[in-house]
């Protein structure tokens, strides 16, 4: 006899129903992930995005900061106060900056770019102006008329020269020279009537009669030259003081001068620096005293000194000498260098009659 066969019917549906389960669970999942998946595609592309932003924002950092470059190199062109126009510009100073750092360049490229010493073309200018306020006048810069001639021979070098710096606080070195034609004596007919007047009248000392006729005389042919005074005409307000040769208007303006000779005698030839700065120093610092004690009434606006020579080579001997002084000695004066050739009748004062 068989034995009955075993049920089997729930056995086999228990597996299904799992198997069905896992299924659907399966199922139910798939489109978490699907989106999970469409999420991190969407983030990835958000994040691409972003960096592509940050490209192109570094790209126009980058050319901005080339603009700022351009633009700062037209500042230095055009001088320290066009800088701020410059900066201004461009898109503001926080986004020059900003494209400075981000182009790798120096912080400070910008500040030199825009700062003050930067030697601009006004930087210059004033520097120039300065010096050339500061320097006293040579006389290359003087008025050079040409050969003038006269009745005892040409003057050439500066003529006319005097007028033109009695305006100015500094002092000056023009230089001329007078080259007197051959002659037996020296002819006094022709002198105008102020140096005349000193040829034939008193004076109040020394033996420097020709070249004070002649300071004068070339004074009046060259400069204008009128109404001269005499040092005995001049008044003083101090009776013990150092007195100016003579006075004289030129351009309406009244001046002093004084006169010298670079001489040490017919038998010298050589001269120093040591003599013309002796020399100068002393004639100098009577000038700044008979002009602080001139009488009103004769007051002048400044005071030429003329130096005689017969060295045209102790010129520049007298003005290195000149430029060596004390500035406060040198003061306004116009220093007048007159150079004598031919016979030697002034600096050695042979201009009188015999």
């Amino acid at each position: 006899m068989r034995a009955p066969a075993p049920e089997r019917g729930p056995a086999l549906v228990l597996p299904l129903f799992f198997a069905l389960g896992v299924w659907l669970a399966a199922c139910a999942e798939a489109p978490s992930a699907a989106s999970d998946i469409a999420a991190a595609d969407s983030a990835a592309a958000d994040s691409a995005a972003a960096d592509s932003d940050t490209n192109d924002s570094a790209a126009a950092d980058s050319a901005a900061a080339d603009t700022a470059e351009a633009d700062g190199a037209e500042a230095d062109s055009g001088g320290p106060d066009s800088v701020d126009t410059a900066v201004a510009d461009s898109a503001g100073a926080d986004s020059v900056d900003a494209a400075v750092a981000d182009s790798g360049a120096p912080d400070s490229a910008g500040a030199d770019s825009a700062g003050p010493d930067s030697a601009g073309p006004d930087s210059a200018t004033a520097d120039a102006s300065d010096n050339d306020a500061e320097a006293p006048d040579s006389a290359e810069q003087d008025i050079d008329a040409g050969p003038k001639q006269t009745a005892w021979g040409q003057i050439s070098g500066v003529c006319g020269a005097v007028a033109a710096e009695l305006g100015k606080p500094t002092p000056s070195f023009l230089v001329a020279t007078y080259a007197f034609t051959s002659a037996p004596a020296f002819d006094p007919s022709a002198l105008a009537a102020g140096a005349k007047k000193r040829y034939l009248g008193p004076n109040a000392g020394g033996s420097s009669k020709c070249s004070e006729v002649m300071s004068m005389q070339y004074l009046v042919d060259c400069d204008g030259g009128s109404d001269i005074l005499t040092e005995v005409e001049l008044e003083y307000t101090k009776t013990d003081t150092s007195i100016t040769d003579f006075a004289l208007k030129i351009a309406g303006k009244q001046v002093g001068v004084s006169v010298t000779r670079a001489y040490l005698g017919p038998k010298v030839s050589s001269y120093t620096e040591a003599d013309a700065t002796k020399l100068l120093t002393k004639k100098l610092e009577g000038i700044l005293e008979s002009s602080q004690f001139i009488a009103p009434k004769f007051k002048w606006v400044k005071q030429v000194l003329a130096v005689w020579t017969l060295q045209p080579s102790w010129v520049p001997i007298v003005e290195a000498a000149w430029l060596k002084l004390d500035p406060a000695v040198r003061a306004d004066t116009v220093i007048l260098v007159l150079v004598e050739q031919g016979p030697g009748w002034i600096v050695a004062e042979k201009c009188l009659t015999p």
